[in-house]
């Protein structure tokens, strides 16, 4: 089997993606969340990494903080994002609906 390096994806060759492409992906599966569930993980990701302030400012925010990393902790930063929007995505209904109301009772909201 010949692998088509134009239409495989980067992780399956072994080729480095840029900080801008991880920034993409990152951008392109938190948009998929529904809006409590995206809310919820801008909330976790600016906990995170202090230099992404609201959804406004994750592509700059993400840019900035990943940028001078060592691509090696880039790399591991970048699937630990992934895996925390994965664990939103695939969150029950019932345990959202719990961290939210607990997440509104301590920020008094």
């Amino acid at each position: 089997m010949v692998i088509n390096l134009i239409t495989t994806p980067k992780w399956m060759v072994g080729e480095q993606f840029t900080v801008a492409e991880m920034v993409d992906e990152i951008l392109a599966h938190s948009s998929m969340l529904d809006p409590r569930r995206k809310y919820m993980f801008i909330g976790w990701l600016h906990v995170h990494c202090s230099k992404v302030k609201n959804a406004m400012n994750v592509r700059e925010g993400l840019t900035a903080w990943l940028e001078p990393m060592r691509y090696e902790s880039i790399q591991w930063e970048y699937r630990l994002i992934m895996d925390e929007i994965n664990w939103w995505c695939g969150l029950d209904e019932r345990a959202l609906e719990r961290i939210m109301l607990d997440h509104f009772v301590r920020s008094n909201l």
